[in-house]
């Protein structure tokens, strides 16, 4: 790692002390709200549920990308890293290194470089438009590993370097009486531990400032070691009937393992009962009026085995994804403040960082037991849908199916009927968009709503209960997707995906298919699909013009695609530039240039709501052939862009290539993914046509939406410019751990190497570019072979970017994403 000179921190920090100096707001945990927009409330125990972001640091080669992937879910989040004294060894002092302990390799990066530097440009722009109504937006857990007096008294110093960025409280004569926070932008927590309390509070003189705040000890009574298991189960399960310990000045949160809740924890995890429902909020009702933020770790969800490859541990697994989200979600509606996984994604996919906890889906369970007195009969069971629910998702499951119990189930919203499915389906949903095929999307009526029973046979002397759970998600970022592969393939687990982002069927403007007679005729979304697996993709985006219309359609189009994950989209249309945003069904505002209409308003909401925005073929000519084609917006604001379209279709270079504009976007220190999209309009039914042509191929934890928009955010991205035949590309820049996408913080110009692997390409060419130019401009040889690897010497400032074009004598095939130098 390049160290970080401490004169930029200092000038920071003297930035944001005059900053701080005159907004900082003071906030008792227990004292009155605070004014609308300023920090106080968020800060709250019980105000919000955050991400944890579960060990976000390398740790033995592993979890490199997992700070990236935590920060592009958006803040707030909270991000666990662990910390480990490593001793003097040759010439390197003794040092706190971000490891989960020995064996040490020399690799282990400090906190200063790998997180503080990491999240300078957060807070310096939070610092700067002094928005404090989400502060803290960065939750730093710390996991100590050790407490030598040398150790903590680094950390001590290196806090001390970015005290204008913490949250904060006075060191008062009263240890016990929890002083008010000076809220700002990163919240520091640690552990439990009794030396890391001497030595960050009690030692401290009155009158200083705490940077950071301990946990609450929640400890069983000694007793032999025999008997130890029996008593720590017998403590966890009293928890909930008595008040906690209150917290202290010191002691602000309570750091709790999943068995707290589920008796045996997740590996003892069975179905989701009333009854731990009952305790989890039990929990945390006592946390939050003893004024503790709580912290519940670890689930995942994942089949057996699958941590092997994922390097998770078997004792956070709760079985599979679906088990993990009922338990995610159970914690999300009853206010849990983190809730710490391995699963960044999936876990956002519930429930988008930042929300308000009002926006947590809620679930309603019916429950019941039919007997031979049901049979030919049709029960009816009620919920109510509040104000602002955006999907209902249904889940049913009854006993003795295999001895002769059916269920059919129809579904009425207050006014009409909302479809049926007979026995076919034993999970369904609606949205205002779309729709499990049965039933009929539209707007969520308020009010009562009816889930019809019918029973068309149960045996005489069975009986048979039933569970249903009844899902409501309100409206707001996060929305699930109504799309979705099974979960075999979707838990295919972190790879390179191929696919296209950008395809209109009849929806739009896509009216190019061969009808069979010699003529062109309109393309449904099942003719992309088609192409798209023909070709061995991943993924397909479907976007057509200033609509979600195609969404409902889409369910349909998924279910007879189960290899292909097909992503909604649709394509912002404007007078001045095309947008694809993907991720939400709600329409997006394309009159761009309409009084109160500006790209910084469209974007932004898109932004709000937890949705990609990607700007479309920018280079290409506006006039009557293609109106409002290239982009020209006034008051775009790049900083809520996500991605540019660099390759349109065939078009890789030239005067109406997206890549200058791409470049000079990155040149003025914007950070924005290059994609390619096909803009396929005849569902490669006729020359000229063709799905997944160019191929974005994006590295992503999962095959799902959330995923693989996460690892675009992330800039893990190349372009395969003529389709998935092409050349693949990786690209790292070893000695600072770094990848495409990554940002690597210097204090002064430096020599890097940049490392760059490519295969399938013999014979082809490779360019580097620095700041848009080709930096070996003498040109390199030709690849040998068809996996050849090389390193190669960069000079490299704050600001550059580097990144890599592969090309042969007909033009560039593959484009990657850069690697960016702060």
């Amino acid at each position: 790692m390049t160290q970080v000179a401490p004169r930029p921190v200092a000038a920071a920090v003297a930035r944001a002390t005059a900053l701080l100096a005159a907004t900082t707001l003071f906030v008792a945990m227990a004292g009155g709200a605070a004014p609308a927009g300023d920090a106080g409330t968020s800060v709250r125990p019980g105000a919000r549920v955050v991400l944890d972001a579960h060990n976000a640091y390398p740790y033995n080669g592993r979890y490199l990308d997992r700070i990236d992937r935590a920060l592009a879910g958006g803040v707030p989040v909270a991000i666990e890293q662990d910390l480990d004294w490593r001793p003097a060894n040759g010439d390197r002092p003794a040092r706190s290194v971000l490891s989960h302990g020995e064996p040490f390799d020399d690799r282990e990066p400090s906190l200063r470089d790998y997180f503080f530097e990491r999240i300078r440009p957060i807070v310096e722009r939070a610092l700067a438009e002094g928005d404090r109504s989400r502060w803290p937006l960065v939750v730093l857990n710390l996991d100590l590993k050790s407490n030598e007096p040398e150790h903590h008294q680094a950390l001590w110093s290196l806090l001390g370097e970015y005290e204008a960025w913490l949250t904060t409280a006075e060191r008062t004569a009263s240890p016990a009486v929890p002083a008010a926070l000076a809220v700002g932008p990163v919240l520091v927590l640690t552990g439990e531990s009794d030396e890391q309390a001497r030595a960050f509070h009690d030692q401290l003189p009155v009158g200083s400032r705490l940077r950071l705040f301990g946990a609450m000890p929640m400890r069983p009574r000694a007793v032999p070691p025999a008997r130890r298991a029996a008593e720590q189960r017998r403590f966890w399960e009293a928890l909930p009937s008595g008040p906690l310990p209150a917290a202290t000045n010191y002691r602000r949160w309570w750091n709790a393992p999943w068995a707290v809740v589920e008796d045996g924890g997740q590996r003892a995890a069975g179905d989701w009962t009333t009854a731990e429902e009952t305790r989890l909020r039990a929990l945390v009702t006592r946390a939050h009026e003893a004024g503790l933020w709580l912290r519940l770790w670890t689930v995942n969800g994942h089949p057996p085995g699958a941590e092997t490859a994922e390097s998770w541990s078997t004792g956070y697994n709760v079985g599979s994804l679906d088990a993990a989200r009922v338990r995610w979600r159970a914690a999300i509606a009853a206010g849990v403040d983190f809730i710490a996984t391995d699963q960044y994604e999936a876990f956002l996919a519930e429930q988008s960082a930042g929300a308000p906890r009002l926006a947590a889906a809620r679930d309603v369970v019916l429950e019941g037991v039919l007997t031979s007195a049901d049979r030919l009969t049709w029960l009816e069971r009620t919920f109510d849908v509040p104000p602002g629910t955006a999907r209902i998702d249904v889940f049913t499951h009854h006993a003795d199916r295999d001895r002769g119990t059916a269920i059919e189930f129809g579904l009425y919203d207050p006014q009409r009927f909302r479809g049926a499915s007979r026995t076919s389906k034993t999970t369904f949903f609606v949205a205002e968009a779309a729709a499990t095929p049965s039933y009929h999307p539209g707007p969520l009526l308020p009010g009562t709503w009816r889930l019809q029973m019918g029973v068309p046979s149960i045996r005489d002397g069975v009986s048979s209960p039933y569970r249903i759970v009844v899902r409501l998600t309100p409206a707001g970022p996060g929305q699930p997707s109504p799309t979705a592969v099974p979960a075999v393939r979707a838990l295919s687990g972190p790879r390179w995906y191929h696919g296209d982002l950008h395809a209109h069927t009849m929806h739009s403007d896509g009216f190019q298919c061969a009808d069979g007679r010699g003529n062109n005729g309109p393309c449904s979304a099942h003719l992309v699909a088609s192409a798209a697996e023909r070709r061995g993709l991943d993924f397909a985006a479907v976007t057509d013009h200033n609509t979600t219309s195609h969404h409902h359609g889409l369910v349909e189009v998924q279910a007879r695609h189960p290899e292909l994950l097909v992503l909604r989209g649709q394509e912002v249309t404007t007078f001045h530039g095309h947008a694809n945003v993907f991720g939400t069904s709600e329409v997006i505002d394309f009159r761009i240039g309409h009084p109160g209409v500006t790209a910084a308003a469209v974007f932004g909401h898109v932004r709000r709501l937890g949705a990609l925005v990607a700007i479309n073929h920018p280079g290409r000519e506006t006039g009557e052939a293609c109106t409002g084609c290239g982009w020209d917006a006034p008051q775009t604001d790049y900083a809520l862009v996500d991605a540019i379209e660099v390759v349109n279709g065939r078009t890789v270079s030239g005067p109406t290539a997206g890549e200058p504009f791409w470049h000079a976007r990155l040149n003025e220190g914007h950070r924005l993914t290059g994609i390619g999209g096909g803009d396929d309009h005849g569902g490669s039914t006729r020359q000229g046509s063709a799905v997944g042509t160019p191929t974005t191929v994006v590295y992503a934890d999962a095959l799902s939406e959330a995923a693989l928009l996460a690892g675009i955010r992330a800039g893990r991205v190349y372009i395969k410019t003529r389709g998935p035949e092409g050349p693949d590309l990786r690209v790292d820049v070893p000695e600072h751990q770094a990848t495409m996408g990554d940002v690597v913080r210097l204090s002064a110009p430096v020599r890097v190497t940049v490392r760059v692997r490519v295969m399938g390409a013999a014979g082809q060419r490779v360019d580097l570019i620095r700041r848009g130019r080709v930096i070996d401009a003498a040109g390199r040889p030709p690849l040998a072979s068809n996996d050849e690897t090389f390193d190669a010497a960069v000079d490299v400032g704050p600001g550059d970017w580097v990144r890599v074009n592969v090309r042969d004598d007909a033009g560039i095939t593959v484009m990657g994403n850069p690697v960016y130098f702060r």
